[in-house]
């Protein structure tokens, strides 16, 4: 397996898990850091949930595609579409708009890398 398809991978996998993690344990407090105040319960469940639980899986989806290369073309693609959604959301606000601080724009560069990157990997054909 390419080495940096693996660094890709682990790197996104321990990030993406982390955050989730971190929401799944406290929710509101982690929302703030981006300005997010839920204002009932409904809202910090569905926090947990979508941050927590969902990155958690995406995380542990990508650990398991590290560890076995017939898996690391899955984990690229699945990168893909994830890094790619999440800029495509932040972007989407930002032409609606809305105001991006440091940490949006931080973030959004960041997605837009990291989908390169997979993107980068795929066509080179380094998930084999």
């Amino acid at each position: 397996m390419d080495v940096f398809a693996q660094v890709l991978l682990w790197l996104s996998a321990a990030s993406f898990a982390g955050i989730g993690l971190l929401f799944l344990y406290d929710p509101v407090r982690w929302a703030s850091t981006v300005d997010v105040e839920p204002t009932s319960d409904v809202g910090r469940v569905d926090l947990r949930a979508t941050y927590g639980g969902g990155f958690l899986a995406m995380g542990l989806f990508w650990l398991w595609c590290v560890l076995d290369e017939s898996r690391v073309a899955a984990g690229l693609w699945s990168m893909s579409l994830s890094y790619g959604a999440l800029a495509l959301g932040r972007s989407l606000g930002w032409l609606a708009g809305h105001r991006l601080d440091g940490k949006m724009w931080f973030f959004l560069a960041f997605e837009v890398v990291a989908l390169a990157a997979c993107v980068w990997c795929i066509a080179s054909g380094f998930e084999a």
